[in-house]
Formats: C-alpha cells, structure tokens, sequence
C-alpha cells in the first residue's frame, strides 16, 4: 500500500486539478490511506476529491469519497458511530442506485456488513458481504469481492451458525479466494 500510495499521488500530481483521472487516483490514494489507517491524510485527501468531483457535477465520484469520510468519521469521532454510519450509507446508496453504479451499490453492501459486525450482527454482516461479493464478482473487481470473505468468515467464526456449518462455509471461502491471501 505504501508504494501504491506513493506512485498514485505523484501520477495525481501531474495531471490537471479539473481532470477527471487525477480524482480517481486520489480517490484510490485516499482509500488506501485509509486501510493503512492514515486518518491523517486520508482524510483530506478524500475531502478534495469529495469537494471537487461536487464541482464538476459528478454525483458517483462524489458519493464513493461520502462513503470513505464516513468511514473515516467512524474511526476518528466518539460521536459518529453505528447509526450515523448507517445513515450516511443508506444515503450514498440512493444515489448509487439511482446512477446504476453497481460498484457503488456493492460498497454499501461492504459499509454494513462492516458495521453490522462492529454491532455483533454476524448474521446481518454475512449477508450484507454476500450481496457485495455477488455484485463484484459482476463487476469483474475480484480484489473487492476477496476483501468481502474476511466478513462472511469473522460472521462463521462468531455468528450463530451451528460449527459444522461454520467451516464448511470457511472451507468455501478459501477455495474461492484460491491464492489471494
């Protein structure tokens, strides 16, 4: 991630502030700063490209950088929690559903199958990473969908599922997965 980081920012930097894949990679950027658990630059990063795809009128851009800063929030403010975040999902998702963007759809998915565990609600969590994984397995984003097992086997590991059931499920999990570690 780091390297990513690294290379995204300094490509970002050669283009134009007004074009259109100099806000992708930031948004990736922002992203992986993210799951580096870099608040710090995460953050305004993800609030620039949140603030200039609202400039130039793209609802997409502007709603998957909305999803990231509420992540964000959750992590950085004692008092942005489960219901605000879920708020802010099902807020993103309307505009997602609206545009038709699958991906986006199934990052929502991703948003509550994260807080559903953070609640405790393996079951909800499990299902929630399902329809994440079936929308990108459509979307051809094998990355997203792999990330999406890690949820479905904290949710066999923790949930209500009888044992059994539980490790076939994670048997699953790692055949599919196959050499994605």
């Amino acid at each position: 991630s780091p390297a990513a980081v690294n290379l995204l920012s300094r490509s970002a930097e050669l283009l134009p502030v007004e074009s259109h894949l100099r806000l992708e990679l930031l948004h990736f950027v922002g992203e992986e700063l993210g799951f580096m658990m870099d608040l710090e630059r995460a953050e305004p990063t993800l609030r620039q490209v949140q603030e200039r795809a609202a400039a130039l009128g793209d609802r997409r851009l502007e709603s998957h950088a909305r999803l990231w800063l509420a992540l964000m929030r959750y992590f950085a403010e004692p008092d942005f929690g489960v219901l605000e975040m879920l708020a802010e999902v099902a807020e993103v998702e309307a505009v997602f559903r609206e545009l038709g963007d699958e991906r986006g759809i199934a990052r929502t998915h991703d948003g509550r199958a994260f807080v559903y565990s953070q609640m405790g609600r393996f079951a909800d969590s499990s299902a929630e990473a399902g329809k994440a994984i079936e929308l990108f397995r459509r979307t051809g984003d094998r990355r997203l969908m792999v990330e999406q097992f890690w949820y479905v086997g904290f949710a066999a590991a923790c949930g209500p599922e009888r044992v059994e059931e539980a490790v076939e499920r994670c048997r699953q999990i790692l055949d599919e997965a196959g050499d994605d570690p």
